[in-house]
């Protein structure tokens, strides 16, 4: 049986930008195709069939578009012919007419049958796409026998049909353009239009797709959108690769004698029924069209240069009243063609990661199965993610995660640290590196791969900026391209109040680093303190020993090996979701919502303003002004707000009020505050008051950090709280909390 790392199925555009990630990163592995490179755009594609995406939209990894009409469209032997020149390009190791008829688990891999040999492999991606077979309704059971039925797949030209008018279902990309050439071939046709998404295909000058990959619209990652339900269910695209403005959409198909009905909703032999909602479809698409060139418009304004003409949008389309029913024979319905999309299809696959509409259940691409992956579905994680161009992003984070659970290499085998770290982002990653500085030997595990974005807010306030600078690592937070911000404004409606940054201990600015950029930044400093980091470990739950203490974690790598460690103390430091806080049966101590809100993004092309002034949508911190609405105090102000109140820089703020309980002795005196342990990074905050009798503070404040530390009187070991919203474990005081 062959052996080889990782098995692709799939010689597409996806399973091709795989395979050159693969390559990149020196992971050996093989192509399985049953036909050639791209057998489905060349076999399942009607002759006149273009691509949607004009061809400098076709990047792939290392490859582009070079010929001589970027603004064109590729045909369906045109791509494939662009497909074999990117497989010879890296030397593809494609197997072509090898037919997969079973993968299934065997051990810690897969076996990967064939209609030849077996492969034995540590991983397999599936890359066969979400477009792998028609979908046809069930209704069409109903359809009387002597009326052809036909799918995109099987239609090649206006021909396929045989004589006689045909029935289109369908409304978005297939079924316009097919609908489209039969009317222009002398053939008569209706067409039954349901959900789609209404574009021209150019806009202003320019292609819509070159619009919308500038608005960052393609873009668009699942985890950024309020609905992923509403995205993964958007209407296709009405739309054809052709040069011309409008293309084949739905007034000129009705003017060039196409007839427009509503949805098809039954059939009893020849009998068809139509919804009476063609004027509702065709209004939404028109609601989501205006949106969308709004959109357009606001950003041509902004960026000067961009738009090559005037707004130019499609007139709205005139509905004309459609039938509620029709007898196709007597309507001279020979064949009904059903462009109702595709399905996903994989009979070959007998590994439990299918839902119960047969779909594969994945993050990212990543399923359940360790070592099992998927690359070409619909929303991916990207709204492009099933475009030719938007495989390269997704073929690179798959191969980094292939890469990372390779390089793990912890086996079954029981390791023993001073410091177990769950979860390598910023917190994570600082309070392993100030362990290891101590002399601790400390192990730090994350579940993803290693640089990867977050959604978070990335402002560090004052404690923030002063615990890096006092780290060292500060210049490197500046040296990355980070502007300063050195004055802050707070509007209350019609009024506006500036605020200088003023010097304090040492900061003379405030910064607001990418994650991608701070996160890396902390794991560095926390590897060359000595802290061994391993990416690709998802961790399961903890290990206890016989009185129940907590001595450790166990999980499993990217590839299912079992990963156990032992350590004296384990610290949850992987979100508000924790797994180890809720392993270790951390309770809720406080829930609230939240009334404001930050919101925040970048820009490029945009000269730097002397002063970057951050605009922040809360009630905001006005230095030497009291205050009494602080309920929409965002928490990324906490920590400086204490500080500041404890020192009392600020007045007329109810400390009481603030965190939910009175200071020691029922007010400020005798409370001093250690600055080098007052910090925030945004919504990580660590805030511990100190006290200079030695006194344990009250519960409640200790449990006001994402990880507040303390040492009880007596005890040789510290305690972790794993975060503001889990609080502390219910544990021993004399155990790790998490």
């Amino acid at each position: 049986m062959p052996h080889t790392d990782t098995v692709i199925i799939g010689a597409g555009h996806a399973g091709l930008a795989m395979s050159r990630c693969l390559a990149d990163r020196d992971v050996r592995h093989v192509v399985l195709d049953r036909g050639c490179v791209g057998e489905r755009w060349r076999t399942a594609r009607w002759d006149s069939f273009r691509l949607l995406t004009p061809n400098w939209l076709s990047r792939l990894p290392g490859w582009r578009y070079t010929g001589p009409e970027p603004d064109g469209f590729m045909s369906a032997g045109e791509l494939v012919g662009y497909l074999y020149g990117y497989a010879r390009s890296f030397d593809a190791p494609v197997s072509p007419h090898t037919l997969v008829t079973r993968v299934e688990q065997a051990g810690s891999g897969f076996v990967v049958h064939t209609d030849g040999a077996a492969w034995a492999t540590r991983c397999v991606v599936i890359a066969t796409g979400y477009h792998n077979r028609a979908k046809i309704p069930e209704i069409a059971t109903g359809l009387a026998p002597d009326i052809a039925q036909l799918t995109p797949a099987g239609y090649r030209s206006p021909s396929s049909p045989p004589d006689g008018a045909v029935l289109v279902v369908g409304g978005s990309a297939s079924g316009v353009q097919i609908a489209h050439e039969l009317v222009g071939a002398g053939r008569r046709v209706v067409l039954a239009v349901g959900s789609h998404t209404r574009l021209p295909r150019r806009y202003r000058g320019r292609d819509i797709l070159w619009w919308l990959d500038r608005i960052g619209s393609l873009d668009h990652t699942i985890d950024g959108l309020p609905d992923p339900a509403s995205a993964m269910a958007e209407p296709s695209l009405q739309l054809a690769g052709t040069a011309e403005g409008r293309g084949p959409d739905l007034d000129a198909l009705r003017r060039g004698g196409v007839r427009l009905v509503g949805r098809l909703r039954a059939l009893d032999a020849t009998r068809a029924e139509f919804a009476d909602d063609l004027r509702d479809t065709v209004g939404a698409a028109q609601r989501r069209l205006d949106r969308l060139l709004a959109e357009i418009d606001a950003y041509a304004a902004a960026t000067p240069g961009t738009a090559d003409g005037p707004p130019d949008p499609p007139p709205a389309i005139a509905v004309p009243a459609g039938p509620s029913t029709m007898d196709l024979r007597r309507a001279g319905i020979s064949a009904v063609v059903w462009a109702t999309g595709f399905r996903p299809w994989y009979p070959w696959l007998d590994v439990p990661v299918l839902d119960a509409c047969g779909r594969i259940r994945h993050r990212r691409g990543v399923t359940d199965a360790p070592g099992l992956y998927a690359i070409g579905l619909r929303f991916q994680y990207r709204r492009n993610s099933t475009f030719v161009d938007g495989a390269r992003h997704d073929a690179a984070y798959l191969a980094d995660d292939i890469t990372a659970s390779r390089a793990v290499g912890v086996g079954g085998a029981v390791d023993s640290y001073d410091v177990v770290v769950v979860g390598a982002r910023a917190v994570g990653a600082a309070t392993a590196m100030l362990l290891a500085r101590k002399g601790r030997r400390v192990l730090l595990l994350d579940r993803d791969r290693y640089g990867t974005d977050t959604l978070s807010t990335h402002a560090l306030m004052r404690g923030g900026v002063f615990l890096l600078s006092r780290w060292g690592l500060l210049d490197d937070i500046v040296a990355a391209g980070t502007p300063p911000v050195r004055s802050t404004r707070f509007d209350y409606g019609v009024d506006s109040v500036t605020v200088a940054i003023k010097p304090t201990l040492g900061v003379e600015a405030l910064y607001a680093p990418r994650r991608t950029v701070l996160d890396p930044l902390l794991v560095h400093a926390a590897v060359a303190a000595g802290v061994e980091v391993r990416f690709g470990v998802r961790v399961a739950g903890l290990l206890h020993d016989d009185s129940g203490r907590v001595v450790g974690v166990h999980g499993r790598d990217r590839t299912g090996a079992a990963v156990a460690v032992r350590a004296g103390l384990t610290v949850g430091a992987d979100g508000i979701r924790s797994t180890v806080a809720q392993a270790a049966g951390a309770a809720t101590q406080r829930v609230g919502t939240g009334a404001g809100t930050v919101i925040y993004g970048y820009w490029s092309e945009l000269p730097a303003p002397p002063a970057i002034t951050a605009r922040l949508a809360f009630d905001g911190l006005i230095e030497e002004k009291p205050h009494h609405a602080l309920t929409h105090l965002h928490a990324a102000q906490l920590g400086p707000l204490v500080e500041a109140v404890l020192r009392k820089q600020i007045t007329g703020v109810d400390l009481k009020r603030l965190l939910g309980v009175a200071p020691p002795g029922g007010g400020l005196e005798g409370v001093d505050v250690d600055p080098q342990a007052v910090g925030l990074q945004a919504d990580q905050v660590v805030s511990q008051p100190h006290l200079p009798s030695g006194k344990r503070p009250p519960r409640e404040v200790q449990r006001l950090g994402q990880t507040a530390w303390h040492r009880p009187p007596g005890r040789d070991r510290a305690t972790a709280h794993p975060s503001a919203v889990r609080g502390a474990s219910g544990g021993r005081a004399s155990q790790p909390a998490t």
